[in-house]
């Protein structure tokens, strides 16, 4: 039996097989505009087999070989000296391939996180990245170990291990061992290599799909011990969670998603997440501020903001006087026209800036900007939080009772928000 890329087996009973063969695809990052990362999917079915058991995997859907590094995991053990395979032919490690896996005590003591991978079984649930070089292999066959088990167990192992700097703390690669798509829902972002573009995409969990063989980063605060997985053998959707979940606040709901689209190919090249609290903190916070993770220079245009000693692709500040304020850094492989833009939301504005003064409404629309090449630094973002409005008084132009300070005034059939000697229209812009 072959379950081909995108495609679903389900069963309500016990299914044997002489030989599973289960398809995913690399080629694209869950949640890219282009939408097109797919894996094949077994949910409902108690699957007994007989034979050999694959994982099948397409490094890239371009007509030359494959190049760079591949980030993949396994649904079940794989042994690294006979059990990977071009077509019918096995490769042996380190010289048809070569694997290396990630090591978070590594990076936390500040040394390169990647090392050749020489074990006998790839394990499940967790990150590697492969390369085969100047070939002619598009697509790699994982074998699973003879006498191990189909379906891996439940708990992916995380560590929390401290670094100098808090952004380089808690940092995890993990996989989905799971026969069949899951969704993370826990509130935290999880990043991904972009094979193309030689760079990680940080991606909101909630709403990503992770794919069967999908492998990303996460990171971990110092009270978790693992990741659990449910199989989705009641409602055919399996879980990813970090245990144990953390209680999202109703404000931490609105995230702005700022995207970086390069105007010649129409391509989104980074994406930024930001939010904003009255009880966030002036320092790094796992699960709100997110740390950009590298594999060195990037073939596409990166931004961030830099805070706390280190470059975000999420961040969490601090809301004072509903309103706060996000450096950033765009860094341009070369000069070139760019659109800026975000998501929108009732419930406050993003302003870009341009060397401290306020440039454009990015909630009203996106925004062209024509970058040099390397780091531009004259651009920032300012998030201003609607004030609340009141709901009683007297209108006509008179003050309205407010709470907290505020005052809301009515002129000509116009609401205006008065605080602290100032007054905004609805939109959050100071009238003058």
């Amino acid at each position: 039996m072959t379950v081909e890329a995108g495609g679903t087996v389900s069963g309500t009973g016990n299914l044997t097989v002489n030989d599973l063969t289960i398809k995913t695809s690399l080629g694209t990052i869950s949640g890219d505009d282009n939408d097109g990362g797919k894996s094949g999917e077994i949910s409902n079915s108690n699957i007994t087999a007989n034979g050999d058991v694959w994982i099948e995997i397409e490094l890239t859907q371009a007509s030359e070989a494959s190049y760079g590094w591949y980030a993949f995991s396994v649904p079940f053990p794989v042994n690294t000296m006979n059990g990977v395979y071009y077509q019918n032919t096995p490769l042996q490690n380190e010289v048809g391939y070569a694997i290396m896996a990630y090591h978070e005590d590594e990076r936390a003591a500040g040394k390169y996180a990647w090392k050749k991978y020489r074990e006998t079984n790839l394990v499940p649930g967790m990150l590697y990245i492969i390369t085969v070089g100047d070939t002619d292999y598009k697509t790699l066959r994982f074998k699973k170990a003879q006498g191990t088990n189909l379906i891996a167990s439940n708990s992916v192992p995380v560590s929390y291990t401290t670094a100098s700097g808090e952004g380089a703390s808690g940092w995890n690669g993990v996989g989905n061992p799971n026969l069949q798509v899951s969704h993370q829902n826990d509130y935290s972002y999880l990043q991904f290599l972009d094979h193309d573009d030689n760079c990680f995409r940080a991606r909101t969990a909630a709403t990503t799909d992770l794919l069967v063989g999908t492998a990303f980063m996460v990171q971990v605060a110092e009270s978790t011990e693992n990741i659990t997985i449910t199989t989705g053998a009641n409602d055919g959707e399996g879980n990813i969670a970090l245990a144990p979940a953390r209680e999202p606040k109703a404000i931490e709901n609105t995230i702005f998603e700022v995207k970086l689209v390069n105007a010649e190919t129409n391509r989104t090249e980074d994406n930024l997440f930001l939010t904003a609290r009255e009880d966030a903190t002036n320092e790094y916070e796992i699960g709100r501020d997110v740390t950009k993770m590298s594999m060195g220079t990037a073939k596409c245009a990166q931004m961030w903001v830099p805070a706390y000693g280190t470059n975000l692709c999420a961040a969490d500040f601090q809301l004072v006087n509903n309103k706060a304020t996000y450096p950033m850094t765009i860094n341009a492989p070369s000069a070139g026209t760019y659109t800026i833009s975000t998501t929108a939301t009732e419930n406050a504005t993003l302003y870009l800036t341009k060397n401290g003064r306020i440039y454009w409404n990015l909630t009203m629309g996106a925004c062209e900007l024509d970058l040099a090449q390397g780091q531009n630094n004259e651009y920032g973002l300012v998030l201003r939080a609607e004030v609340p409005a009141v709901t009683t008084g007297i209108e006509n132009g008179e003050l309205l009772n407010g709470e907290n300070g505020v005052q809301k005034v009515i002129i000509d059939e116009h609401v205006y928000i008065l605080r602290g000697g100032e007054m905004y229209d609805m939109t959050g812009k100071m009238v003058k």
